[in-house]
């Protein structure tokens, strides 16, 4: 596992980002090409890194650590100081990233692993329910509502406003067109349309651990209508 954490953490970001596309256009033509054109990847790849980079890595080290301990104590022993120094500092900075939730679930697995070694069950089993998790996180990020920009509320005048994602704005007259998060559907509404204009969100979020360790109030967004 530990020889192949590498090769992990640098594919799951891509099978992450086109897993993402594929379930927010749900795969019709249309929607996926406007996606493409659209697209900023630094911006997409971020996002997505935010959202589940930390449980990944936690996931990924621990499991590691628990089906080769040995091969760990080597290879910790074998780093240089500042390079030591550098990872405690990237594992601390995802756990405080991580919500309490997303933290046990991240302990979890490695505990199911050793539960799974010391029953016997091997290393096949193990390794069985380290990939079974990966692919639910890989769902969950896939979720419909996983889109990488900032969804916003949008009213024009009519009793229901808009709610949905800006995919292009026009710099000349400021049409935008919108994916809607409702349906999936695109829309082109003009700049002099809009009368107000807000981002807000889906459902209530679930705060970092930094958040409860600091005892601060992170900035609130209001509620999507």
């Amino acid at each position: 596992m530990l020889d192949n954490l590498p090769l992990l953490i640098s594919i799951v970001p891509v099978l992450l980002v086109l897993a993402r596309v594929a379930s927010v256009s749900s795969l019709d033509p249309g929607t996926l090409a406007l996606l493409i054109q659209t697209i900023d990847v630094f911006q997409l790849a971020l996002g997505t890194l935010i959202q589940v980079g930390p449980m990944i890595l936690l996931m990924a080290v621990g499991v590691g650590i628990v089906q080769e301990p040995q091969r760990a104590r080597q290879i910790w022993s074998g780093l240089p100081p500042h390079i030591r120094y550098l990872l405690v500092l990237v594992l601390t900075l995802a756990m405080l990233a991580a919500p309490p939730l997303t933290l046990l679930l991240a302990v979890a697995l490695p505990v199911l692993v050793l539960l799974a070694n010391k029953l016997g069950g091997g290393r096949l089993l193990a390794q069985f329910i380290t990939y079974s998790l990966l692919v639910v996180a890989l769902l969950v990020v896939a979720s419909p509502t996983a889109l990488w920009l900032p969804v916003e509320r949008f009213d024009i005048g009519k009793p229901q406003p808009l709610v949905g994602y800006v995919l292009r704005e026009a710099e000349n007259d400021g049409r935008m067109t919108i994916l809607l998060d409702r349906g999936r559907t695109v829309v082109v509404i003009g700049g002099d349309e809009v009368k107000r204009r807000e981002p807000c969100r889906l459902r209530k979020p679930a705060w970092p651990l930094a958040a409860y360790v600091n005892k601060s109030t992170p900035v609130e967004l209001p509620l999507c209508p």
